[in-house]
């Protein structure tokens, strides 16, 4: 008689919903966790409210070191106004120290967390608070979600440029000079100080406007109103 054959196959792993409601601060709050303990290459988060609260920070501290620690790479995103609560300003301040890429806007759309660009973290509904969360893996609606924090990122301000930080007079003159088409020898020339002057100071603001570019450090000049 022939035995009967055993199956041992491989079972396929069960598949995951593309999107998966969870309810409960402390469900959600687990979910966070894991996907962020989980991430291999990068996080994305958007906090749309204008201060962290302290148990917020206290149960992000721990998870952000390890991230950091580990090399994945992460960005947050605050409103502002973070900039007027001062433990607020200060944790997002550590945060960037401590290897994370912060940026500020004077308005951000819902919570969003995305991890490795591949799984993300949003409210069930945002005009609902409390109501829940939903984890998405749909490849089409995380890519909708990327962009959006990608967009939203862009048009941000470095944690530092945030602050009400002023410009001297030669660097608000400077970046009229250049705006205005002057070549670094004009402006030097023009504001009495020497070539290298002039493209030390512009290297700096160029930092400070987190610009690849003079085009683009023209831009973003503009848009924070200092031409």
């Amino acid at each position: 008689a022939t035995a009967t054959p055993t199956l041992t196959a491989d079972a396929a792993p069960p598949r995951r919903p593309a999107i998966e409601p969870v309810t409960g601060k402390a469900a959600i709050q687990a979910v966070f966790e894991d996907l962020a303990y989980g991430a291999k290459v990068c996080v994305d988060r958007l906090t749309p409210t204008p201060r962290v609260s302290e148990t917020a920070a206290a149960q992000s501290a721990a998870l952000d070191a390890t991230l950091l620690q580990r090399g994945i790479r992460m960005r947050s995103l605050y409103l502002d106004a973070i900039h007027d609560d001062p433990p607020s300003a200060d944790y997002a301040r550590a945060l960037q120290t401590a290897g994370a890429h912060v940026r500020t806007s004077p308005a951000l759309p819902q919570c969003l967390f995305v991890v490795d660009r591949r799984v993300a973290l949003v409210p069930l509904d945002p005009a609902l608070h409390g109501c829940g969360a939903a984890v998405v893996r749909a490849p089409g609606v995380v890519a909708a979600l990327v962009g959006l924090f990608d967009a939203v990122w862009h048009d941000a301000a470095p944690l530092d440029i945030g602050r009400d930080i002023g410009l001297s007079n030669t660097e608000r003159s400077l970046l009229r000079l250049l705006a205005e088409g002057a070549s670094d020898e004009r402006a030097a020339k023009k504001l009495g100080v020497s070539l290298r002057t002039v493209r030390r100071i512009m290297a700096d603001l160029m930092h400070r406007l987190d610009a690849s570019s003079r085009f683009e450090a023209g831009i973003k000049a503009a848009k924070r109103g200092w031409l």
